[in-house]
This record gives structure tokens, sequence and C-alpha cells, in this order.
């Protein structure tokens, strides 16, 4: 493809607002990256919780992992398990749940918006 006197060679996977979308829609690419992250980050604080305490690790852990688990986790909203499985080795995050709560929370709104522009 060229652009001017350019060539553009397409990408396999693209970022969006940290979102990584390949070319398939298969979102693997960003499912392996949030895991990758997560993991690191419990790997990071794995050593420092006894000396932290619980109430400090349980902020650290929600505001590190837990917030990167339901950043823009609706583009994962029907996926195949196949693919949510990397997140689910986490154990202690119910994944397809976050994704189906999310989506109810932002569906209802999204739908009055509609209804009632401002």
């Amino acid at each position: 493809m060229r652009a001017g006197s350019s060539a553009i060679d397409p990408a396999t996977v693209i970022r969006n607002l940290g979102v990584m979308i390949d070319a398939e829609l298969s979102m693997r690419e960003y499912v392996n990256r949030v895991a990758q992250v997560c993991f690191f980050h419990l790997r990071r604080l794995r050593p420092m919780r006894a000396r932290l305490g619980r109430d400090v690790t349980l902020t650290l852990v929600t505001s590190l992992v837990l917030s990167r688990l339901d950043y823009c986790n609706s583009v994962l909203a029907g996926l195949p398990a196949s693919i949510l499985a990397t997140l689910k080795e986490l154990h202690w995050l119910p994944i397809k749940q976050r994704v189906d709560y999310k989506l109810c929370l932002l569906v209802p709104k999204w739908w009055s918006a509609m209804r009632h522009p401002t």
C-alpha cells in the first residue's frame, strides 16, 4: 500500500487507548498483555505483602491489577473461553462475570443517553 511516495506496511496488531486489536479481532494479544502485566505486579507485591499488611496489599492489588482487568474489558465480551483462559489463570478473578457486569452498567447508560440526548 502506498501513501504518496511512501510505502505503508499493514500492521497485524494496533493499539488504541491501550487496547491491542489484532487483524482477526481475537483479542489474543490484548488478553496476553493484560495477563502479563497483572502477573508482573503480583510477583512484585509478593515479597512485600507481609511487611505492608493486608489493607495496604489489598489497595495495591486493586489499583495495580484489578484496574487493568477492568479497563476496557467490555471489548472482551463474547470471546471464547479459550481466549479468556489466559486471564482465568489469575484464579481469583472471574473474568467473564467482570465483563458481563461492565456491560450491564454501560448499556443502560448508553440506551438512556440515546433516548434522551442533552
